[in-house]
């Protein structure tokens, strides 16, 4: 895949609506209480950590950062061992999205080419979480349909 269609699909989850919702119109107007609210088996706050912790830790392995973490379970990734704020935890994630594009514009086609598939399934992970924000607020009410999908984009 070319550096361009990485790009656009980073664009898509982070802040456009295409064929689906991006994760700016997925969190777009909730607060922390409903975002730390279980409903089913995660809260989106829950969903937000996973997203931060995975994309942190990739984009550190693309940056070429040696690694010491290692977990035994997915489900730690949920949690928010800080107690960081919401705001600040949104603001964790869009940082982490808005790095991992500048670095892959930075990168040269050779990377690129190297890490095709961990940023197709970095990208396709990211699209199913948010669609999961989405089905969420859905299920709990809190979903105002305005900033729909975008066909014609």
């Amino acid at each position: 895949m070319t550096k361009a269609i990485f790009l656009d699909q980073l664009n898509a989850i982070q802040k456009q609506n295409t064929w689906f919702f991006s994760l700016k119109s997925a969190l777009h107007g909730l607060n922390e209480e409903d975002a730390k609210r279980k409903e089913i088996i995660n809260s989106i706050e829950g969903i937000v950590q996973h997203l931060i912790f995975y994309n942190d830790l990739e984009l550190r392995k693309f940056k070429g950062e040696t690694l010491e973490q290692s977990f035994k379970s997915d489900h730690i990734t949920y949690r928010n061992k800080e107690q960081t704020s919401w705001i600040a935890t949104t603001v964790t994630l869009h940082a982490i999205l808005h790095d991992w594009e500048q670095s892959i514009k930075h990168a040269d086609q050779e990377k690129i080419s190297a890490w095709e598939e961990t940023l197709s399934y970095l990208l396709l992970h990211n699209a199913y979480h948010i669609g999961q924000i989405v089905y969420i607020r859905k299920l709990v009410g809190d979903w105002k349909n305005k900033n729909g999908v975008d066909y014609n984009f």
